[in-house]
């Protein structure tokens, strides 16, 4: 569907039912609309994301979503390509490794 289409249906003052297309079409315009805002806001985070929160917890994102918590971003990991596959759903625990460059 397109936008016009959609700017004409209303512009009718067509109902809106749902499940049809357009209320389908009129839920990604919100989703989009959600996503920008979090974006604008600093409030989405992308795979690979890793924060500081409440002083004393690092939070790793392994999938794109928003929301309103207040994170310090402190980094991020380079390649997630089966992180998501790796830890799977639910709690997981990650343990961090720091490691000189110039030890190896």
């Amino acid at each position: 569907m397109s936008l016009e289409k959609f700017i004409e249906h209303v512009n009718q003052k067509n109902p809106i039912i749902g499940a049809s297309e357009m209320h389908l079409y009129i839920c990604g315009l919100a989703q989009e609309a959600m996503q920008i805002t979090a974006e604008l806001n600093n409030f989405c985070h992308e795979p690979c994301d890793i924060y500081l929160w409440s002083d004393s917890s690092l939070v790793l994102f392994y999938t794109s979503f928003s929301n309103s918590y207040n994170y310090v971003p402190i980094g991020y990991i380079v390649d997630v390509t089966e992180l998501t596959d790796a830890l799977g759903s639910g709690s997981v625990s990650i343990e961090f490794k720091a490691e000189r460059a110039d030890a190896k």
